[in-house]
């Protein structure tokens, strides 16, 4: 599947999931719900906050990003957020990013001296 992703005569642009026209999706298929449903992944949910939706695809996505070390502006340019307060949600999952930069700083340093 992600072979297929990569691959660009497949896709318009960076889309991801285009339609079927190869253009952004404007709605979300009826099958997406389908096989939710299918595979019961909301099955004894009682709060709808925890059911698996298409919005929940994108905020997982987002996080494993930023549990990566994905740059917050990097996150940002791939959800196609307009303000970076909007990517500013996932920086909770990134604890030790600034000791991590500071680590990759030292260890250039040093590699260049």
């Amino acid at each position: 599947m992600f072979k297929t992703l990569k691959d660009k005569k497949h896709r318009k642009g960076n889309l991801i999931f285009p339609n079927v026209k190869r253009e952004k999706q404007k709605q979300i298929s009826r099958t997406f719900y389908e096989v939710v449903k299918d595979l019961k992944f909301n099955k004894d949910v009682t709060d709808k906050k925890y059911n698996v939706s298409f919005p929940t695809l994108r905020h997982t996505f987002a996080s494993w990003l930023a549990i990566q070390g994905t740059s917050l502006y990097e996150i940002k340019e791939l959800m196609g957020h307009k303000s970076i307060e909007r990517t500013g949600r996932y920086a909770h999952l990134m604890p030790n990013v600034k000791q991590k930069a500071v680590d990759r700083l030292a260890a250039n340093f040093k590699e260049a001296f």
